[in-house]
């Protein structure tokens, strides 16, 4: 598994090439570690992956970065 420091240090297309079933392995401190950045490269189907305490570990400014639809994906 990647340690947060290594997950912070991925550019958002690198994010965004992680296969959704991997991101539910993600830990919570990575998911922490994530900026708002980062998060543009994640697809919809890659959000609703996400599980109840990944998306409670964002960080605010994190969460201000998500598009309309990986908001909506949150939802879903």
């Amino acid at each position: 598994s990647l340690a947060s420091a290594q997950v912070a240090a991925l550019s958002s297309n690198a994010i965004g090439a992680i296969e959704t079933a991997d991101i539910v392995g993600l830990t919570t401190a990575n998911v922490a570690a994530l900026r708002s950045a980062q998060l543009v490269g994640l697809a919809t189907a890659q959000v609703a992956a996400l599980s109840t305490n990944q998306i409670a570990a964002l960080s605010t400014a994190a969460v201000s970065g998500l598009t309309t639809n990986q908001i909506v994906a949150l939802t879903t």
